[in-house]
């Protein structure tokens, strides 16, 4: 995990390919703002497009959630959103991020479980099986659960 005091966060991009450190929304996270989220959101991830940024932030915000007892859908959803975008046209992970990402996973889908067992806000159910399923290597299954909708999810089913 990249240390919150290297330098590097600086330079690092992020879903736009433009510098983005993400720092003080993890302050903010930390502190309950769940407002950082859509800055985080915005910045890290966009339209399917991530940076080096968006992947050293798995492991920060994995942990910051996993300390947190409140339930936010969020955590899932964008740790997912990061790692099904690996590939493709976006940069690889960088070597001294990629352990930090697979503990990132790891602590999700754990959390996961108690999610699911607090929760039936169907977000925070539809999130937590995707990191589950993630975690577990189901990428298609993951793709289904953070980017379809019911109602796509249904359309498919039908035209079976």
């Amino acid at each position: 995990m990249l240390s919150l005091n290297d330098e590097r966060w600086a330079t690092l991009r992020g879903g736009y390919k433009t510098p983005f450190d993400p720092r003080a929304q993890f302050l903010a996270l930390r502190g309950g703002d769940t407002g950082a989220w859509s800055e985080l959101w915005s910045n890290l991830y966009h339209q399917g497009d991530v940076g080096e940024a968006s992947y050293a932030s798995v492991p920060h915000l994995a942990e910051i959630y996993c300390a947190s007892s409140e339930i936010d859908w969020n955590a899932h959803a964008f740790v997912g959103a990061i790692e099904l975008a690996r590939g493709d046209h976006n940069p690889p992970v960088p070597s001294w991020a990629l352990s930090g990402m697979a503990d990132g996973l790891s602590a999700l889908a754990t959390r996961a479980i108690s999610d699911l067992e607090r929760s039936d806000c169907p977000y925070v159910t539809r999130s937590a099986m995707g990191s589950i399923a993630l975690h577990r290597g189901l990428r298609a299954q993951a793709k289904l659960l953070f980017e379809y909708t019911d109602d796509e999810l249904e359309e498919l089913l039908s035209e079976r």
